[in-house]
């Protein structure tokens, strides 16, 4: 009867170089509209989700403290 014997191989990662990001974006450009919708509403959900905060706080500061409810 024979053992099997397990080693740890040591996985080394490549970087990521210009040529293969090039090649990746290259499957895209079929669905270059819709990506850059993407990116654009990511963006935009991003803005908002920051003003929101600060437009509770002119709510607050500016028309209901005063009492302009």
């Amino acid at each position: 009867m024979s053992q099997v014997s397990y080693q740890d191989e040591e996985i080394t990662e490549k970087p990521l170089n210009a040529k293969l990001l090039w090649r990746l974006i290259g499957y895209l450009k079929p669905y270059l509209w819709w990506v850059s919708l993407a990116f654009i509403l990511i963006v935009g959900t991003a803005f908002f989700r920051q003003a929101t905060p600060y437009l509770t706080k002119i709510a607050i500061d500016d028309y209901i403290l005063i009492g302009n409810l």
